[in-house]
C-alpha cells in the first residue's frame, strides 16, 4: 500500500518550521504502534469478541446505495487485503445499528499491526483509533484534533504528533461517524467532517470511517457518491438464519438444555419472521446468548413469545444489569457489592447525563474527570470552593505560625499576617475553586520523548527564571522603600528576595517540566490518580528546593562572618533532610497550596465523591463502579472514555422511568 503525500497549504507550512529528526519520529511511531497493538487487542476482547472466533462477520463493496460485484461476500479476514489493493487508502465500514462496523474496524487495524511489524515498518502509517464524536469540526481542524488527541490519549509531545500525522506516519481510524449527531436532527457536525475530509488538504491521504448505513445514505445524498471523496465502501451484511442457527448450536453442544432449543426451534419455525430479524447483527445475537446463558429453561418463553422487535429489545436489554450484577464475586458474608437497583439507576443517570449531543460534554462518551457533573455543576463547584478557600486559609496561617512557635518567639505579629493573608489566600482559592467549570487533569510526565523535553524545559526555563527575577525585584524595592514598616538593609533585603525568585523560579521550571495536560496511556482509571500525583510531586520538589536554599545561604552567610568553615557545606545535604522533616508543618502547608492550583480535576472529583456519598444520585466510588461496568459488559472504552456497549442501549436505558 502506497501512502500518497500530504499535499497544498498545509505540506508548505510543514516545511517552513523545524522538523523532528525522522529517526525520532520512527521510534515514536514504533512505540506508539506497539501499545495501539496492545490496547486494541484489549478492547476487541471487552467487546466479547476473540480475534479470529466467533460470529462469522460478512461484507460486501456498495457503490453509492447499491451492491455490486459478483454476489460473493468477503470475510473479515479479506477486509486487510481489499484495502492493500485501494489504489486511495480510503475506506468507509458502513452496516446496521450493532452490525459489527468496530470488530471490523478493530480487526482491520490489529491485521494491518501485524503486516506493520514485518518488514514493512517504516513505510506503512500505524493506524490509531478515535471516536468521531470528541471532534468539533466547527472549531478545529481534522489534523489539529487528530494531534491532540493522539498526544492526550497516549501521552506524546503535542509537535511530535504533528509531525507524525503531517508526514503520514498515522492512519487515523474514525469510529462512529454517525454519533457526532443525535438521530432527531440532521447530521450537521459529520457533513462538517466530511467537508474538511474532503478538502485538497486532506484529499487522497489514507482514512478509515465507519457509519450506520442510514447515516451513510444520508450523507451520500448531502455529499453525492459515499461522502468520503475517492473513498471506497464495504458494507457488513447481515446475519442470516442459517449462520444464528449454527452459532445457538455451537453454545448448544457446550450448555445444553431446553431453553437453547427453543429458540432454535422458534428461528426454523420462521426463519424471516421478526424474531430471526432482530436476531441477525452481532450485537443482539450475542445479548440473546447471554440472556440464555443467565436464565433458567422456564424464564425464556418471555423472549420466544415476543411478538415486536421492540419487545425482543426491552427483553435482552432488561436482562443485562441483573445478568451482570449475578455474576459478581460475592464477599466472604455471601454480600454482592452492587446491587441491581443501585446500578440501574447510576447506568440510567450515566445514560441520561451524557447523551450525544445534550451532555455537559457535547458527545456520547466521558472520562472519569467529568463524572463530577452528575453531582450538580453548581453545588459540585460550591463545594469546591469551600474546601479549597478553607485549606489555603489554613496552610497560609500554618506557613506564618509554624516558624514562630518552632523557634519559640512571639506569636502575635505571625498570627497578625497569617490572619490577613490567609484571609486573602482564601478568597482567591475559593474563587479559583468555583470558577472553573471543566478542569482538566494532568500527569506527571516522566516518560518523554527527546524533543518534547528540550522545548519544555526552554520554555520552562524562560518563564520561571522571568518570573523569579521580576519576582525578586518588586520584593526587594518592596521591602526597601521607606513607607514599609520595617525597612530592611540592602543586604537583608537582597538575600530575601533573592530566595523567593529562586524559589518561584525553580518550582515553575519543574512545574511546567514535570507536568502538563496529559491523560494517561489510556488507562481510563488512573486519571484522577495521576492528576494527584502530577500535584504531591510538584509540592515535594517545592518543598525541598526551598529547604534546600535557606540552608546553603544560612551557611554561606555564616562562612563569610567567620563563624563556620566553608567546607561543612558538604553536610548541607543531611541537614536538608532534617530541617524538611523539622519543619514538615510548613511544608505540608506549602504542599497543600501547591495541591489546590495543580489538582484542580482531583479535588472537584473529591467533592462530588462526598456529594455523592450523602446523596443518592451515583455510585460514591465512581472510579471501581465504572471499571466494573466496563468489565460486565455495560460500557466500554474507546482511548481513555467511556462508552456505552451500544448506542440503542443508552437510548434504551434513557427512556427508563
Amino acid at each position: 500500500m502506497v501512502v500518497p503525500a500530504a499535499r497544498g497549504a498545509g505540506s508548505l507550512l510543514r516545511k517552513l518550521r523545524p522538523d523532528v529528526s525522522a529517526t525520532s519520529l520512527a521510534l515514536v511511531a514504533d512505540d506508539l504502534a506497539g501499545l495501539v497493538a496492545k490496547t486494541e487487542k484489549r478492547r476487541l476482547g471487552e467487546l466479547g469478541v476473540a480475534r479470529g472466533k466467533g460470529i462469522g462477520l460478512r461484507w460486501n463493496t456498495l457503490v453509492d446505495t447499491g451492491t455490486v460485484g459478483s454476489g460473493e461476500f468477503g470475510s473479515l479476514a479479506g477486509v486487510r487485503a481489499y484495502f492493500d489493493g485501494l489504489q486511495d487508502p480510503r475506506l468507509m465500514i458502513v452496516g446496521g445499528p450493532g452490525s459489527g462496523k468496530t470488530v471490523a474496524a478493530l480487526n482491520l487495524m490489529l491485521d494491518l499491526l501485524d503486516q506493520r511489524a514485518g518488514t514493512e515498518r517504516d513505510r506503512l502509517p500505524v493506524p490509531v483509533r478515535l471516536n468521531a464524536s470528541s471532534w468539533d469540526p466547527d472549531s478545529n481542524s481534522f489534523e489539529e484534533w487528530l494531534a491532540q488527541r493522539i498526544a492526550q490519549d497516549y501521552s506524546l509531545g503535542l509537535r511530535v504528533t504533528r509531525e507524525l500525522v503531517g508526514t503520514d506516519r498515522i492512519l487515523p481510524v474514525l469510529d462512529g461517524l454517525d454519533e457526532m449527531d443525535s438521530d432527531s436532527r440532521e447530521p450537521a457536525r459529520a457533513r462538517a467532517a466530511l467537508d474538511q475530509l474532503n478538502e485538497v488538504h486532506w484529499l487522497g491521504r489514507p482514512i478509515i470511517v465507519t457509519a450506520r448505513m442510514d447515516a451513510y445514505r444520508k450523507l451520500s445524498e448531502l455529499h453525492g457518491e459515499s461522502g468520503l471523496y475517492e473513498a471506497s465502501v464495504i458494507a457488513l451484511q447481515a446475519l442470516t438464519a442459517q449462520q444464528i442457527a449454527d452459532y445457538l448450536k455451537s453454545w448448544h453442544d457446550v450448555n445444553g438444555g431446553q431453553k437453547w432449543t427453543s429458540v432454535q426451534g422458534k428461528l426454523e419455525a420462521d426463519p424471516d419472521g421478526i424474531f430471526a430479524q432482530t436476531l441477525r447483527t452481532p450485537w443482539m445475537l450475542g445479548l440473546t446468548i447471554q440472556f440464555l446463558k443467565h436464565k433458567r429453561a422456564g424464564d425464556t418463553a418471555v423472549l420466544t413469545e415476543a411478538t415486536t422487535r421492540e419487545a425482543i429489545e426491552d427483553v435482552l436489554f432488561s436482562a443485562l444489569i441483573p445478568s451482570a450484577v449475578a455474576a459478581q464475586l460475592r464477599d466472604a458474608h455471601s454480600r454482592q457489592k452492587y446491587t441491581c437497583g443501585e446500578v440501574s439507576a447510576w447506568m440510567r443517570a450515566l445514560a441520561r447525563h451524557f447523551a450525544p449531543g445534550t451532555s455537559v460534554v457535547g458527545r456520547g462518551d466521558f472520562a472519569l474527570d467529568q463524572i463530577w457533573s452528575l453531582a450538580g455543576d453548581l453545588r459540585c463547584r460550591l463545594l469546591h470552593a469551600v474546601v479549597a478557600a478553607v485549606t489555603g486559609f489554613g496552610a497560609v496561617f500554618t506557613f506564618f505560625i509554624a516558624p514562630a512557635v518552632w523557634a519559640g518567639i512571639d506569636v502575635a505579629p505571625a498570627t497578625r499576617d497569617g490572619l490577613v493573608i490567609g484571609t486573602l489566600c482564601a478568597l482567591v482559592c475559593g474563587f479559583r475553586g468555583y470558577w472553573p467549570s471543566r478542569p482538566s487533569s494532568r500527569k506527571a510526565l516522566w516518560r518523554t520523548y527527546k524533543t518534547g523535553d528540550v522545548k519544555r524545559w526552554v520554555k520552562a526555563s524562560v518563564v520561571g527564571v522571568g518570573a523569579g527575577f521580576a519576582l525578586a525585584i518588586c520584593g526587594f524595592l518592596a521591602s526597601r522603600h521607606p513607607a514599609a514598616p520595617n525597612p530592611l538593609p540592602p543586604r537583608d533585603a537582597a538575600e530575601g528576595a533573592g530566595l523567593v525568585g529562586t524559589l518561584t523560579a525553580l518550582v515553575l521550571i519543574f512545574g511546567i517540566s514535570l507536568t502538563g495536560h496529559r491523560q494517561p496511556r489510556l488507562d481510563e482509571k488512573r486519571i484522577i490518580r495521576d492528576d494527584a500525583r502530577a500535584a504531591v510531586y510538584v509540592g515535594v520538589i517545592t518543598w525541598l528546593m526551598l529547604v534546600s536554599i535557606v540552608t546553603v545561604l544560612a551557611f554561606v552567610k555564616k562562612s563569610s562572618e567567620g563563624d563556620l568553615p566553608l567546607s561543612l557545606l558538604a553536610l548541607s545535604p543531611l541537614l536538608v533532610i532534617l530541617m524538611a522533616l523539622a519543619g514538615a508543618p510548613m511544608g505540608i502547608a506549602l504542599g497543600a497550596l501547591i495541591f489546590l492550583a495543580r489538582a484542580k480535576a482531583s479535588i472537584r472529583y473529591g467533592c462530588a465523591r462526598a456529594l455523592f456519598t450523602v446523596g443518592s444520585g451515583f455510585a460514591s466510588s465512581p472510579a471501581p463502579f465504572l471499571d466494573w461496568a466496563r468489565g460486565s459488559g455495560l460500557l466500554r472504552v474507546t482511548g481513555a472514555a467511556y462508552q456505552f456497549r451500544h448506542q440503542s442501549y443508552q437510548e434504551w436505558l434513557a427512556a427508563q422511568p
